[in-house]
């Protein structure tokens, strides 16, 4: 979160706002993904697990959302730009090959159950480096350094977030290990 310059109180309006642009740009890829030709992406598979939860689904998922915050921090969002792109595009893309096959309803039910936990996850994850960002770009703009105190608050605040989204990611996988069709 950004902290005020007073360094007392993070600025939540400004943590939504980055949020709400990393869902617009995520929506924008799967949009994307389902004009795209038939045929123009190889090799998408959905792969069914068995015997509940498979630790493979929950080690990838939590790798790649630690990922995007150590990614994002490094490239100021650019991994995480792409990262969003590349997710959103294949997601679409499933999508329109699902009804090009008339196999929506069991795409469907292979996505939605994980997904809807799996998906708000992730764009908070990729929001973080999009968040970074924008911070460097109003320190740039208010000519201000980052203190200590923010740095800190910052930590703090996103370990919690992290905590959250790591168990989330453990039902979503949970689900995911259980569900698929």
């Amino acid at each position: 979160l950004f902290v005020k310059p007073n360094g007392e109180k993070p600025d939540k309006k400004i943590e939504k706002k980055v949020i709400i642009i990393t869902a617009i740009i995520y929506f924008i890829a799967i949009m994307i993904g389902l004009i795209l030709p038939q045929g123009l992406i190889s090799n998408i598979q959905i792969t069914k697990y068995e015997n509940g939860i498979d630790k493979e689904i929950f080690f990838h998922n939590v790798f790649l959302f630690l990922w995007s915050y150590i990614l994002g921090i490094m490239t100021f969002g650019l991994y995480n730009i792409v990262e969003i792109f590349i997710n959103g595009i294949t997601l679409g893309y499933i999508f329109h090959s699902a009804l090009d096959n008339m196999i929506l309803s069991n795409v469907v039910l292979n996505i939605l159950p994980h997904g809807i936990i799996e998906m708000p996850v992730s764009i908070i994850g990729w929001s973080f480096g999009i968040y970074i960002l924008y911070i460097n770009k109003i320190r740039r703009k208010n000519k201000e350094i980052i203190s200590k105190h923010m740095i800190r608050t910052v930590i703090k605040i996103k370990s919690i977030e992290i905590a959250i989204g790591i168990i989330l990611l453990y039902v979503a996988a949970i689900i995911e290990s259980r569900v698929m069709v």
